[in-house]
């Protein structure tokens, strides 16, 4: 009877070690994934500035809209050259 309950408590111990055992594994994206996301921020952000550059010549913001938009993306998009993951996880309102 011994046997059983310390079987129990093994397997009682062993589910609550085994998901941070599996977890402590996971290092999150590798440095080729890092550099994809990367590359398609720099795309993004690239497209954007052309569509502010778009946008100024078609007269539909100001020339000083159109430097403040530019100088709100710049930290980000160097970023994504600086370090290759930092701008790719950025939220979308913060440098």
């Amino acid at each position: 009877m011994e046997w059983a309950v310390l079987a129990l408590l093994v397997l009682a111990a062993a589910a609550f070690i085994a998901p941070a055992l599996r977890e402590s594994g996971r290092e999150g994206p590798g440095p080729q994934e890092a550099a994809r996301r990367a590359r398609e921020e720099r795309r993004r952000l690239l497209e954007q500035l052309r569509s502010i550059d778009a946008d100024f010549a078609a007269g539909r913001v100001s020339g000083e809209q159109r430097l403040e938009r530019r100088r709100a993306l710049g930290p980000r998009l160097l970023a994504t050259y600086r370090n290759p993951g930092a701008g790719a996880s950025a939220p979308e309102g913060e440098p």
